[in-house]
């Protein structure tokens, strides 16, 4: 009963804000689907369709066929598991989770693998830290190879302090065979188009969501300002819009607070987690554990900055 009952205290609290503020939510999900439609679409459908495409025609094990030797035994994983980690590292949020998922619910690998993986291959991806993220941060005194190696360091060396702490059997190295045989080529597209357009239209909407819920600070920041007279520093607004959609929170930002945005990012913000979620229905997997394990990355990026900005500026 109280579950329910702050749901409906939520909805309806949700209802009348975008009701009597709706100059604000026009322009917050307009936002959303500026972002999603200029910036999310063209980076990350294309990788979703062949992605999909070569699950379903079980290409993952051939693409991923030069780095298995280093990565599996490295990380303990299945072949299956390399392509995750390629996809997770290269192709950006939330293609780490969608793939897992995917080759998870076609018992390409086990649980424990799926969910150690899922713990350090859902990242932002290269495209969006280059132009993005950087850019917006506008720090010339530090080459964007420390960024970088942050960024995309501290996940990999913490799957492998994962790993040392709770190993995966060592047979997960081997190739383990398909309990599916591969599609047509034309139904494998087919599927992958349409695959792709459901999980791209669910990101979108997961972004409309997180923008939206910014109403909430910035209404709290308002009434105090009228009530009370105590106006909150834009900086601290700006910080929690970065803590529910970080893309209009980078921007919000405009290269202030650089320590701690560089500290939330592998988080990704309330919307990102969203749409993990999004991508990981159906499945069994764990999203405390997925929470609990980006918060340790969160901790690991921050002692990392900080001491690159220590040194460095």
């Amino acid at each position: 009963p109280y579950r329910i009952f702050m749901k409906i205290l939520l909805f309806f609290l949700s209802f009348v804000l975008m009701l009597f503020f709706s100059e604000d939510s026009v322009q917050l999900a307009a936002d959303g689907l500026s972002v999603w439609f200029q910036t999310m679409i063209p980076a990350l459908f294309p990788f979703m369709l062949l992605s999909c495409l070569l699950v379903r025609q079980q290409m993952t094990e051939k693409l991923s066929f030069f780095l298995s030797p280093l990565l599996c035994p490295l990380l303990r994983i299945s072949p299956q598991g390399v392509y995750c980690v390629l996809t997770g590292f290269l192709c950006g949020f939330p293609m780490g989770a969608r793939n897992i998922a995917e080759l998870y619910r076609r018992k390409e690998f086990s649980r424990k693998e799926a969910q150690y993986l899922l713990g350090f291959c859902n990242n932002m991806g290269p495209l969006f830290i280059l132009s993005v993220l950087l850019p917006s941060l506008a720090i010339k005194n530090i080459s964007a190879a420390f960024f970088l190696l942050g960024i995309y360091g501290i996940p990999f060396l913490y799957a492998l302090l994962v790993r040392l702490i709770s190993p995966l059997p060592l047979n997960l190295c081997q190739k383990s065979p398909s309990e599916t045989a591969p599609e047509p080529f034309l139904k494998s597209l087919d599927s992958a188009i349409h695959s792709g357009i459901e999980g791209i239209t669910v990101l979108g909407a997961y972004l409309i969501v997180g923008n939206l819920l910014y109403l909430f600070p910035l209404i709290v920041s308002r009434s105090l300002t009228r009530y009370t007279g105590i106006a909150l520093p834009d900086t601290l607004l700006c910080a929690s819009r970065c803590l529910l959609e970080i893309t209009g929170g980078i921007h919000a930002l405009s290269g202030r607070l650089p320590l701690f945005l560089l500290t939330v990012l592998p988080f990704g913000g309330l919307c990102c987690l969203l749409q993990t979620k999004g991508m990981l229905a159906g499945t069994d997997l764990s999203m405390r554990r997925y929470v609990y394990d980006k918060l340790l990355q969160c901790l690991l990026s921050f002692f990392y900055f900080f001491l690159l900005f220590r040194f460095f500026l």
